[in-house]
């Protein structure tokens, strides 16, 4: 029955908006931190800056939206080690993802969003639990959308998982979080 009232109240929701007709570009910055779940031994710290180009895609709706395609490339700086008998390091990296992402808006342009999608990660140097400097990135997060003026600002939390998947060592992987603070344009 929830689902029944959540998938009645979404349909409402995209007959009160007008479809994404147009493409848009965000760009972010994110404070991130390494999440001790699912593996990741190594606490690292670090800050992530990236921009992104979303379309609506004609071909994939959901409760008669479109889903937007987005194209993502990133770049962060991570500290990690200095505790545990651990060196301290300083890494840098460099990503790109392809990202779906539905969103639902109100009338004030007030919405959320949900993003899942898959990537290539590449690391200056090796950490604790990356032992290759190429590895894939799942990730899916959510967040809020705010318009105010002719900008829409996005607040959300993604979870990022980077792995080499099992092709080099161990493959630990690390599960980071990131805090995203985004503007359109």
């Amino acid at each position: 029955m929830v689902c029944d009232i959540a998938v009645a109240l979404l349909a409402y929701q995209a007959d009160r908006n007008p479809q994404p007709t147009s493409e848009f570009r965000t760009v972010y910055i994110a404070p991130m931190a390494n999440a001790p779940i699912l593996g990741s031994q190594d606490e690292r710290v670090g800050l992530t800056i990236g921009v992104q180009w979303a379309r609506p895609e004609k071909r994939l709706t959901m409760y008669g939206k479109r889903i937007y395609l987005v194209f993502e490339t990133q770049i962060a700086h991570t500290y990690g080690g200095g505790w545990r008998a651990r060196p301290r390091d300083k890494t840098w990296t460099l990503a790109t993802l392809g990202l779906g992402r539905y969103e639902t808006r109100g009338p004030s342009g007030r919405g959320t969003y949900f993003e899942a999608g898959w990537g290539l990660h590449w690391a200056s140097d090796y950490t604790w639990d990356l032992d290759s400097r190429i590895s894939s990135t799942p990730t899916a997060g959510a967040g809020i959308l705010v318009r105010h003026g002719n900008n829409d600002y996005q607040l959300g939390l993604r979870w990022y998982h980077i792995s080499n998947a099992g092709l080099r060592g161990s493959n630990q992987g690390q599960n980071q979080l990131l805090l995203m603070l985004g503007v359109r344009f």
